[in-house]
């Protein structure tokens, strides 16, 4: 039986992760906090406005850290 997750709000399946964990309460779920899309096929980008800076051209993260360190 899991008990704990955690949540990446940026996903393109954050909504279903959410009402899973509403419909569980005694699920434990924390804040994965992330600044990359390293797949090509799903990219995602901030929940935020105002972090351009985090962001290519097309508005998702970058895919690897280094290449967001270059542009942060």
């Amino acid at each position: 039986f899991l008990t704990s997750t955690t949540l990446m709000t940026c996903c393109a399946w954050a909504e279903d992760a959410i009402a899973r964990a509403k419909a569980n309460p005694k699920m434990h779920v924390g804040l994965h906090i992330t600044t990359t899309a390293e797949y090509p096929r799903l990219p995602w980008g901030p929940v935020a406005d105002g972090v351009s800076s985090l962001t290519d051209a097309r508005g998702y993260f970058y895919p690897t850290a280094r290449e967001s360190l270059l542009h942060a």
